[in-house]
């Protein structure tokens, strides 16, 4: 152990320099040192295998109260306020940790009180240095809720005049940490992102449950043996104390530059984002297969992910689609296992289409089940479910069964839409439910044809779907030069996709199959003789 300063304030380091990635700064308390308040505790880390990238410290400052501090302070020497230490925390961390991607802080005491303290005057004075790396903050035993008894003692000390319970000080940390902290934490722009664990000793009796943990509903909360001052001397790792010190050290709570990079904020996530953007308007595939290349081992890039997998999946890449909408998907974030993109609907519904496009029929409808109760009865999942059984249904037509759900999954999608009045879930679900109910010799797909019909009819400047529809659906009313016009202008439209194409023509190919192939759906035939049949 080796001391930087051979005077207090001072940082003590229980390691050699070397570059390491995470600085863990200790914080004593009223009337304790650097070293003395926290026994093995620091030493026992350093020994820890599993601690080996982080260096330890515990930093010092004055706090011994003296009765001539009670004539002196107005003259010439005291104890610095708890606001003042936090300064002091602060020039430390400045000057000792720079080159610490992660910090975590761990306060005993009113030692904790320092640490937030340096936390809201960082916040109201917009400084992102520290904060954007601070991940972990522990306080133990830190009358947060401030002290009742401390009113007797603060004429003595100010440090003491500072925990009390009805001072300006901790009535003004309490408001400005609800206002700045607690208040924006569903805030994705909120500046600090660190966890806080609230940790109080069984047999404290300095500094009660309900000011050490009470002031704080919203974070984790634990309870280890020991007296206000037995409570941050471990006898061993073992100890309970130092279980719950390493487990929030090793969890992986990600800094504000990794939480920004996760939500796509980053500078680098934005640059990839935009690269996918720009290569699937292009229709770049192989640059689009390069950079899923590039990001094999980028597993924190989540959005990155998402927005490749789509265009992958336009591009017909299906395996590659898959891989990275469900690395998506199954993010995850500790402790709890959280996972931030698990219930985005659409990566959902778009990951079935991926699995089923792959060959994954039955993972497809599973995928599709994970979505909410409300989700399933939506017209565009019930069509997705539909469209994965009607894909099964198309490579074995003898399971009339499975052809005969996926009807009626897609009859009453279109109903739900059409009560909806919502045109676009009118056409998807429509034109499917017709085209099953042609192929399983129904005799509704007339009717459902002219309904969808009308509604593709409606939009000022049809899309490519409308456009495609209503060649299928005038093809099933047996409108050939109707149905030959309106699939040319899906063909020439801006938003054809080689995909797109595919998926129209497999299914006018099949309703002409179905119809003997009459001599005036020849020239329809023939837009369709680049279109594989993959059923």
């Amino acid at each position: 152990m080796t001391k930087n300063a051979p005077h207090l304030p001072d940082l003590v380091s229980y390691r050699p320099p070397a570059r390491r990635s995470t600085a863990v700064v200790f914080v004593h308390g009223f009337t304790g040192t650097a070293e003395e308040t926290w026994g093995q505790f620091p030493k026992l880390l350093c020994n820890d295998p599993a601690l080996g990238d982080y260096d330890i410290y515990s930093w010092g400052y004055h706090t011994k109260p003296e009765l001539k501090n009670l004539v002196l302070q107005y003259f010439w020497t005291d104890n610095p306020t708890i606001a003042t230490i936090a300064n002091g925390l602060r020039t430390q961390l400045d000057h000792r940790t720079n080159e610490h991607k992660r910090l975590m802080l761990i306060g005993h005491s009113m030692g904790g009180l320092a640490i937030q303290a340096f936390i809201v005057d960082e916040l109201l004075s917009q400084r992102s240095k520290h904060l954007e790396r601070l991940t972990e903050v522990v306080l133990l035993g830190t009358p947060s809720g401030g002290l009742v008894k401390a009113q007797w003692g603060a004429l003595l000390d100010r440090q003491v005049h500072d925990m009390s319970a009805t001072g300006d000080f901790v009535l003004k940390l309490r408001r400005h940490w609800k206002e700045l902290v607690d208040d924006r934490r569903a805030n994705p722009e909120a500046p600090a992102r660190f966890r806080l664990t609230l940790v109080a000793g069984m047999k404290d009796k300095f500094v009660p449950e309900t000011r050490s943990l009470d002031p704080f509903p919203l974070d984790e909360k634990e309870r280890v043996p020991g007296n206000h001052i037995e409570m941050v001397k471990p006898a061993d790792t073992g100890s309970v104390v130092y279980e719950v010190i390493k487990h929030r050290l090793t969890r992986k709570n990600p800094t504000q530059a990794e939480w920004e990079t996760i939500h796509g904020r980053s500078p680098e996530a934005v640059r990839r984002i935009n690269r996918v953007r720009v290569s699937a308007e292009l229709g770049d595939v192989a640059d689009l297969e390069e950079l899923a290349d590039g990001m094999a081992n980028e597993p924190m890039m989540p959005l990155v992910d998402r927005a490749l997998g789509l265009a992958l999946l336009e591009a017909e890449r299906y395996q590659a689609a898959v891989h990275l909408l469900e690395r998506y998907l199954d993010f995850h974030l500790p402790p709890a296992d959280e996972r931030p993109f698990g219930h985005d609907t659409q990566a959902i519904q778009q990951l079935a289409i991926a699995l089923s496009g792959n060959g994954q029929v039955s993972e497809a409808v599973v995928r599709s089940r994970e979505l909410g109760a409300d989700a399933q009865e939506d017209p565009e999942t019930m069509g997705i479910i539909a469209g994965r059984f009607k894909r099964q249904w198309l490579k074995s037509r003898t399971a009339l069964h499975i052809g005969k759900k996926a009807r009626d999954l897609y009859l009453t999608a279109f109903q739900i839409a059409d009560q909806k009045s919502d045109a676009d879930q009118i056409i998807y679900n429509g034109i499917n439910a017709a085209y099953l109910d042609f192929g399983l010799s129904g005799t509704q797909y007339r009717k459902l044809a002219q309904r969808v019909l009308d509604v593709c009819r409606q939009p000022v400047i049809p899309d490519y779907w409308a456009e495609a529809t209503r060649g299928e659906a005038s093809l099933l009313l047996g409108d050939f030069p109707a149905a030959e016009a309106a699939y040319r202008a899906a063909q020439a439209h801006p938003e054809y996709s080689p995909r797109r194409w595919t998926t129209t023509g497999q299914q006018g190919l099949d309703i002409l199959n179905l119809l003997n192939n009459p001599a005036g759906g020849e020239p329809i035939r023939a837009l369709f003789a680049t279109v594989r049949r993959d059923y």
